[in-house]
């Protein structure tokens, strides 16, 4: 039998498959026709510490493609790269406090009540005994295993509720919000050993110490202002690699440009391609601004549009 080669794309409009194609060296055709609206492979500028800008001009770009914000993807390369765009890398706290921090700022701020129950998980199994850490990998199986849904129950109970489990992100870190945390994380622990069978660990008042909080909300006053407008998904390149998505922002450094642009020999070119290829409908690459104009020819080459051109 003779192997064939797929090289019809189905996902992608015309444009994006052109920039991809020139990227891997491939002549893949294209399905899907070129849409009347906004469509296609672009790049834009941004600085670090300016990234709502960056994102709202991908949701600008949306809005003009027709696409619903719901639908738009943020990715990053690595994991730490995707919690500082999605908000969460501005947490406050240490340790065992961090975690719950994070968990109060994924659900106030981000509504991603997933996220949030892992990030609880952490902060509620390293308050009891090590030998309960496996429990903490079984919380996030799907489905639960069913001796473990009361306890999912009682946990996502905690979570939910910022009047008697998590407190709410707009108190005062370290004067209002960890007060309360504390009570309430005990509570939880003195429920769980009655109701479970599980066992507290030591130093309680040590691991929900009040270290790396400061005199302000875990949300921001400018995030608050926020809160209705609907949030991206961010994500890891690694973790959509397979689903096809609406829109889709890859927001890179320097090398991650310079590796896209060499094409798919070498690790971080390959991840740059898979982040283009994720992409349906409109695919913007986020390069920082101070490094643009030493790319911008090669973009151009490539086939990435310049928004507005």
């Amino acid at each position: 039998m003779k192997a064939q080669q797929l090289n019809i794309n189905y996902r992608s409009v015309p444009a994006i498959l052109n920039v991809a194609n020139k990227l891997s060296g491939r002549a893949d055709t294209p399905n899907r026709v070129a849409s009347a609206k906004l469509h296609g492979a672009y790049y834009i500028p941004f600085k670090k510490a300016e990234r709502d800008k960056a994102l709202a001009t991908f949701r600008s770009m949306m809005t003009s493609a027709g696409v619903d914000a719901t639908e738009g993807v943020v990715v990053c390369r690595s994991r730490d790269w995707a919690d500082d765009w999605s908000g969460a890398g501005d947490g406050q706290g240490q340790g065992i406090i961090r975690s719950f921090a994070d968990a109060t700022i994924t659900r106030d701020k981000l509504k991603q009540f997933a996220d949030a129950f892992k990030h609880a998980c952490a902060g509620i199994f390293g308050l009891l005994d090590v030998k309960h850490q496996d429990l903490l990998s079984q919380m996030s199986r799907n489905p639960p295993r069913p001796e473990n849904l009361a306890l999912r129950r009682a946990i996502w109970s905690f979570v939910r509720d910022p009047e008697t489990g998590l407190p709410s992100g707009t108190l005062l870190a370290d004067t209002q919000w960890h007060p309360l945390m504390v009570a309430r994380a005990k509570g939880l622990v003195t429920r769980l050993t009655s109701e479970f069978g599980l066992t507290a660990g030591d130093n309680l008042g040590q691991k929900l110490a009040k270290k790396a909080l400061r005199n302000e909300p875990l949300i921001l006053i400018p995030d608050l202002a926020q809160v209705n407008m609907p949030q991206f998904r961010v994500s890891t390149v690694h973790k959509v690699k397979g689903e096809s998505l609406e829109a889709v922002m890859y927001v890179t450094n320097k090398a991650h440009v310079s590796a896209l642009l060499d094409g798919t020999a070498t690790e971080v070119g390959r991840i740059g391609y898979v982040a283009v290829t994720r992409a349906k409908n409109l695919f913007v690459l986020a390069v920082p601004e101070n490094c643009l104009a030493e790319f911008e020819a090669r973009l151009l080459e490539k086939g990435f549009q310049k928004p507005g051109v």
